[in-house]
């Protein structure tokens, strides 16, 4: 965990020292999503190891609430999430609200369509926040749920890896869900 947020620390310097302000006018443009850029503390190969290393895997609906989080330099979100249905792990968090930890230049408001999720999380553990959740593989165990109830994975659109993610696109989200609980 100490190298995932070591990662988090390193790519979120780079990115404070890249700006997207016009100097001659001080607008700032919409901000260009590059996972590229990052360097996955790990990377999952196939469904089945990011299931296992998930602990929680939740159906979530975001709540507009995020908070901005600067620590040594490196800028961070926090994001409230409504659990709406918990896939893997604790039931408890069912109906209750979690906090989504992520790199401010990456977070989950800057590529989304829908306020629907379904979510690989791992408990964050450092010093920046006493609580929350990170995003198995960063983005790789991000799926929105679009109004039809398919799943997108679209970090390939931003330069993501998806070594198994495209075979999950367009999958009807009931019949995922129950395939990672049978499996």
């Amino acid at each position: 965990m100490r190298r995932l947020f070591s990662s988090l620390i390193v790519v979120a310097l780079l990115l404070a020292g890249c700006s997207n302000v016009d100097s001659d006018k001080n607008v700032v443009d919409a901000p260009q999503v590059n996972y590229a850029m990052l360097d996955l503390a790990e990377e999952y190969k196939t469904l089945d190891v990011m299931k296992q290393k998930s602990p929680l895997i939740v159906e979530v609906k975001l709540t507009g609430e995020s908070e901005k989080i600067k620590y040594e330099g490196a800028n961070f979100t926090l994001s409230s999430a409504q659990v709406l249905d918990v896939v893997k792990g604790e039931q408890k968090y069912e109906g209750q609200t979690i906090k989504i930890f992520e790199i401010a230049a990456f977070n989950i408001h800057l590529t989304k369509n829908s306020d629907r999720f379904l979510l690989f999380l791992i408990p964050y553990e450092g010093p920046v926040t006493s609580t929350g959740f990170v995003i198995s593989g960063v983005y790789q165990g991000k799926f929105e749920v679009q109004g039809n109830n398919k799943l997108k994975y679209d970090a390939v659109n931003y330069n993501g890896i998806a070594p198994f993610q495209k075979g999950i696109n367009n999958s009807d989200l009931d019949a995922f869900k129950s395939k990672l609980k049978l499996k």
